[in-house]
């Protein structure tokens, strides 16, 4: 489980595929994509698989893996009662602020905490020789992938495109409910450098380098994008996308970089941007693509991190967003800068996190940064500390400063393993939705994309939030100033419709669907309805974007 299995896999893929098994190949790209995130782990992911078994939502096992929890925590009184401490306190520590109001309740909130993580760090010691025992725990994640099964469950508005990269070339297969089609994709290395080309068009070279004005009111970088779906996607006929309404994509290498929502596609008689056609969402493994049996809560603690999103950029840009986000959001808290326990325990209580905060240390990927960064470089900051008990993570994320290699126009020569593991890791954690930036654009227009996807959550899927908060933005003129990644001078006005703006964010999601609540929470509607800057004209018509087509959807 620990060494590195590449070779024999792909040699069972191609010898599938050669043997017109194409179905069977498919199952093995997903194999090969749990051996990848297994080898990276401690003990070979037999640590995780110990986690999953005895701690994560029972709704998320297969039976044979409810058989184990009942087997192991009988075997393992001691472990039981640990397991029992940890519950009853951490559902004490659940009904009180993230962090303290003030600093005379810093000491009672801190003794939760250690005690939290005195008995979590007991019962790592037992996982740790569970784990060397021959104790069965099941693989529950990444779940294994079972095509017949995965294609009974996929609705006939969604296709899954899903891509393997080898040593010997690039594959792709398309799955619907109705389709199922494979082929090896011509020159690799052409796309990869059609990928760089465009990003360069729009002026992504460097990290914290300001893009001119006139290098977004060019048009030259639409015939670079139109050529990448053409050399990626083989689509037998234009009217059988006529019903599609959600495209799952499974990136692999270098596509982890391609911004697929920017990419144009046809759409009655024209084109337009993928992402204007269809509702895009990412996944790392094809078996999370469909079936979350878990539904989004309608009311979530949401914590927020203010910070410099950019050099020299404004502190108070940050925190006029949190203010704004508190009054679209219910129970928004934000986090200090000196905080009662790691951020990654504290993390745990958090329904939903949003980093407001350039995060400098994604050079450490995949698993030393950190992903709240209030205390980065400090012990359990870091996400590694995520994998560790109790069990759970933040189920919804929001990163609009992380940075790939995207942003140097792929100069780094990255194969998307980094961001790949990131997000194996805070899905492995018990995250179901990541939203994170190939490249950081900071400014009003991230705060306001962020601001406009976090408060539509509650009433719909993840990504027609995300889809209706682009729109929102496109249809806005943008204010240059507070933009730091433009840089001053002359030029004419400027819309939020260009790509440079909204296709760097890539949303990783599990496809999870809100429940409906029983009645409007204190401050839902109101606070909705009353969010500053707010761009759409009915809003409460948006909680019915899960049953209704966004315009522009086709």
């Amino acid at each position: 489980m620990v060494a590195p299995q590449p070779v024999p896999l792909e040699n069972w893929f191609v010898m599938n595929l050669l043997r017109n098994e194409p179905e069977r190949a498919f199952e093995i790209t997903d194999r090969a994509r749990r051996q990848k995130f297994y080898s990276s782990l401690t003990l070979g992911g037999r640590l995780l698989a110990l986690r999953w078994v005895l701690h994560s939502p029972e709704n998320l096992l297969p039976d044979v893996a409810r058989l184990q929890r009942q087997d192991l925590m009988a075997k393992y009184p001691r472990y039981a009662d640990l397991a029992r401490q940890s519950t009853e306190l951490s559902a004490e520590i659940g009904k009180h602020p993230l962090t303290p109001d003030n600093a005379d309740q810093n000491k009672p909130f801190a003794e939760r905490y250690e005690s939290l993580l005195r008995i979590s760090q007991l019962q790592e010691i037992a996982l740790h020789e569970m784990a060397l025992r021959r104790d069965p725990a099941e693989l529950v994640f990444p779940p294994p992938l079972r095509f017949k099964e995965f294609r009974k469950n996929i609705d006939k508005s969604q296709i899954v495109l899903s891509f393997f990269a080898t040593s010997n070339g690039l594959y792709a297969f398309q799955v619907g409910a109705d389709r199922f089609e494979h082929w090896m994709i011509e020159r690799p290395a052409k796309i990869r450098a059609d990928i760089a080309e465009l990003l360069k068009k729009w002026g992504l070279t460097e990290r914290n380098k300001q893009v001119d004005l006139k290098e977004l009111q060019s048009d030259d970088w639409q015939t670079i994008a139109a050529r990448i779906p053409q050399q990626l996607v083989k689509t037998s006929r234009p009217e059988d996308w006529d019903e599609i309404r959600e495209l799952v994509i499974v990136p692999d290498g270098p596509l982890w970089y391609c911004p697929f929502e920017a990419l144009p596609v046809s759409h009655e008689e024209s084109t337009v941007p993928m992402l204007q056609r269809f509702r895009v969402r990412y996944v790392p493994t094809v078996a999370l693509a469909i079936g979350d049996p878990r539904k989004t809560r309608p009311t979530a603690t949401t914590a927020v991190v203010t910070g410099r999103m950019f050099p020299k950029d404004d502190l108070q840009l940050t925190r006029d967003a949190a203010e704004k986000l508190e009054s679209a959001v219910p129970r928004v808290q934000r986090l200090p800068g000196k905080l009662p326990a790691s951020s990654s325990l504290i993390g745990k209580f958090c329904d939903r996190v949003v980093v407001y905060h350039d995060m400098d240390d994604c050079e450490k990927m995949p698993y030393d940064w950190s992903p709240i960064q209030v205390d980065k470089g400090k012990p359990g900051s870091s996400l590694a500390a995520w994998f560790s008990l109790p069990w759970g993570a933040p189920e919804q994320i929001v990163l609009p400063g992380f940075h790939t290699v995207a942003e140097t126009a792929l100069k780094k020569n990255g194969n998307g393993d980094e961001v790949f593991l990131s997000l194996c890791g805070l899905m492995a954690s018990g995250t179901r939705t990541v939203l994170l930036s190939r490249w950081r654009v900071a400014g009003k227009s991230t705060t306001d994309l962020t601001r406009e996807f976090v408060q539509e959550l509650p009433h719909a899927t993840a990504d027609a939030a995300w889809q209706r908060s682009v729109q929102l933005l496109s249809a806005a003129e943008l204010e240059l100033e507070a933009e730091p990644r433009i840089r001053s001078g002359a030029g004419g006005p400027l819309r939020g419709e260009h790509p440079f703006f909204w296709a760097g964010y890539l949303l990783a999601d599990t496809g999870a669907i809100p429940e409906e609540p029983e009645s409007e929470p204190a401050g839902g509607a109101a606070g909705r309805d009353a969010a500053p800057e707010k761009a759409d004209p009915q809003p409460k018509k948006a909680a019915a974007a899960k049953a209704q087509p966004l315009p522009g959807n086709g």
